[in-house]
């Protein structure tokens, strides 16, 4: 059977019309369903192991120097209780006075330790209060320590007046009457 001119310049244009498009959308929404697998699978990674960077368990190996603030303190007349009842209030609000000490959040990263630091805002902190630079692990773990954590946060809102930090904490805390806290 010998296909001729017009025959075959229909098949040719069912080819384009019918298969190619069939053919390009099997590829592209293999290759999309290939993406979203693998972004799943890594998220899920994610949130078993903690954070992005990996595990914790070489974070008990670090060892991170106490560091002295260079700060000039901000007045503390918008606190009507002593620092020592406020931070422990907000430790008690935060990760329930430690019992639930990393948490996702809602921008989906985790919250971490006594105060729920993030890490990219400890690190943040560290730079802008400490003038240092400190790498990601360095800051979960700084997030984990109480002490450190405490100092940090301490420095956060008595001395450079950032309580924005914990603006939900602050409300409920305003509520109460231990900070004069409005926003």
């Amino acid at each position: 059977m010998k296909i001729n001119k017009k025959q075959k310049k229909k098949n040719f244009l069912y080819f384009w019309v019918f298969v190619f498009p069939v053919l390009v959308s099997i590829i592209f929404f293999g290759t999309f369903y290939q993406i979203v697998k693998f972004v799943e699978a890594r998220d899920l990674e994610n949130f078993q192991t903690g954070y992005e960077v990996g595990r914790f368990d070489q974070l008990n190996e670090l060892e991170i120097a106490p560091v002295e603030p260079k700060i000039t303190p901000v007045s503390n007349s918008n606190y009507r209780a002593d620092k020592d009842t406020i931070l422990k209030k907000l430790a008690e609000i935060e990760s329930r006075s430690g019992k639930v000490r990393k948490l996702l959040d809602t921008n989906n990263r985790y919250s971490l330790g006594l105060y729920h630091f993030q890490a990219a805002t400890v690190k943040d902190m560290y730079k802008r209060y400490y003038k240092q630079n400190i790498t990601i692990t360095e800051a979960v773990a700084i997030a984990q320590d109480d002490e450190l954590a405490t100092k940090l946060a301490h420095d956060a809102i008595f001395v450079k007046g950032e309580k924005w930090h914990w603006h939900n904490s602050m409300k409920k805390m305003a509520k109460v009457g231990l900070v004069a806290y409005s926003k």
